[in-house]
C-alpha cells in the first residue's frame, strides 16, 4: 500500500479550504499586530521612557482567552465546528472594518479595541480548529494534519509580520489602505471558510456554564486526571510563558539597535521570522519528548539574551526557541494522547 503524503492530505477540498481558513486568519492576526505595534513605536514615549501601548497590545489580544475560552469550548462542543468557524470569519470581516474606521481616525485607543476583537475572534476560532481536525480526518492522517495546521500558522506568523512591517514601512502615511488589505484578507477566508468539511455537532449535552473561570477549572481538572496530556501542555505553557516574556525587551532591542525608524521597522520584521521559520521547516517530525526538554533548557538563555545589548546575540536565541517549538505539535494532536 501506498504510504500516505502531505500533498494527498491538501487535495482533500474540504481540509485544504480549512488549511487556507487557518492561514488567513493567522495571517491577518500577525498583520495587523504589527501595524498597531509599529504606530505604538512612532510615539513619542513617556516622560519615564517607557511606551504603555506595547505591553497593552499583547495584553488585549491574550485578555479573551482567558473570559470566553469557557464559551467557545461550549460552542464547539454543542454545534457543528465548522458553522462556527464559518461565523468566526463574519465577525473578522466586522472586526477588520472597525480597524479601517480606527486607522482613519489615527487613535490609538480604537486600534487597541480592535486587538481585542482579533483576540476574541482567536478565542472563539481555537477550540472548533483543533476540534475538527479529528472530524475531518482518520486517525492515521491526524498527526500529519495536525502537522500542516501549524506550519500554515508559523509561516502566516513569518509573512504577516514580515510583510506587516515592510507595508507599514510604505505606507505608513496611508493606513486607509492597509485598512483595505486587512477586510480583503478577512473576506477571503470567509470565503474558503465555507469550502470546510461539513461535520455534524458532537452530540454532546452541557449545561451552559456562565463562570467562565468554572468551566476553566472544570477542565483542568480533567487534564490533571491524564498525566502525558497534563505535562504537555504544561511545557507548552512554560514555553509560552517564556517566550512572551522575552518578547517585549527584543521587541525594544531591536528599535534601540537601528539607527532610523526604516531600520527598526526592518530589524523588527526578523524576529518572529527568527522563531517561526525553524517550526514552519520541521512539522513533519514529532519527537515530543526532544521537544519538551529543548525548551526547558532553551527558555532561560532567551530570557539572558534578551538582556544583552546584541541583535544578533537576540536573534540567535528567538531561532532556538523556533527550533525547539517545531517538534510538538505533530506529536500533541497524535491520538495516542
Amino acid at each position: 500500500m501506498a504510504e500516505n503524503r502531505y500533498i494527498d492530505l491538501l487535495k482533500n477540498r474540504g481540509f485544504f479550504c480549512f488549511f487556507c481558513t487557518q492561514f488567513l486568519g493567522a495571517f491577518n492576526d500577525n498583520f495587523y499586530k504589527i501595524i498597531v505595534t509599529l504606530v505604538a513605536l512612532d510615539l513619542p514615549a513617556t516622560a519615564s521612557g517607557a511606551n504603555p501601548y506595547i505591553p497593552l497590545i499583547g495584553g488585549l489580544f491574550i485578555l479573551p482567552f482567558l473570559l470566553f475560552s469557557g464559551y467557545a469550548g461550549y460552542l464547539a462542543d454543542i454545534h457543528s465546528k465548522r458553522t462556527i468557524l464559518v461565523g468566526v470569519k463574519i465577525f473578522e470581516i466586522f472586526a477588520m472594518s472597525f480597524g479601517l474606521v480606527a486607522f482613519f481616525l489615527d487613535r490609538m485607543e480604537p486600534m487597541l479595541a480592535v486587538v481585542f476583537l482579533m483576540g476574541l475572534h482567536s478565542t472563539f476560532f481555537s477550540p472548533a480548529k483543533y476540534g475538527i481536525l479529528p472530524e475531518m480526518l482518520p486517525d492515521k492522517d491526524l498527526a500529519r494534519g495536525n502537522g500542516l495546521l501549524e506550519m500554515s500558522t508559523f509561516l502566516a506568523i513569518i509573512l504577516g509580520t514580515s510583510l506587516g512591517g515592510a507595508i507599514y514601512e510604505a505606507w505608513k502615511d496611508r493606513l486607509g489602505w492597509i485598512g483595505v488589505i486587512l477586510i480583503a484578507i478577512a473576506a477571503l477566508g470567509t470565503l474558503t471558510s465555507l469550502g470546510i468539511t461539513k461535520v455534524p455537532p458532537s452530540g454532546a449535552s452541557k449545561k451552559f456554564i456562565l463562570n467562565p473561570f468554572k468551566e476553566f477549572w472544570k477542565g483542568a481538572k480533567m487534564l490533571y486526571a491524564d498525566q502525558p496530556l497534563w505535562l504537555t501542555v504544561m511545557g507548552i505553557s512554560y514555553f509560552g510563558f517564556w517566550a512572551r516574556s522575552s518578547k517585549w525587551s527584543y521587541l525594544y532591542l531591536g528599535k534601540k539597535s537601528c539607527s532610523s525608524a526604516k531600520r527598526a521597522s526592518d530589524c523588527y520584521g526578523l524576529l518572529p521570522p527568527s522563531a517561526s521559520a525553524p517550526a514552519a521547516l520541521r512539522r513533519d517530525v514529532c519527537p515530543a519528548t526532544r521537544s519538551n526538554w529543548g525548551w526547558f533548557l532553551s527558555a532561560p538563555w532567551a530570557w539572558e539574551y534578551s538582556q544583552w545589548d546584541s541583535l544578533p546575540h537576540s536573534l540567535r536565541s528567538i531561532w532556538r526557541h523556533g527550533h525547539w517549538s517545531s517538534w510538538d505539535s505533530p506529536a500533541v494532536s497524535s491520538p495516542s494522547l
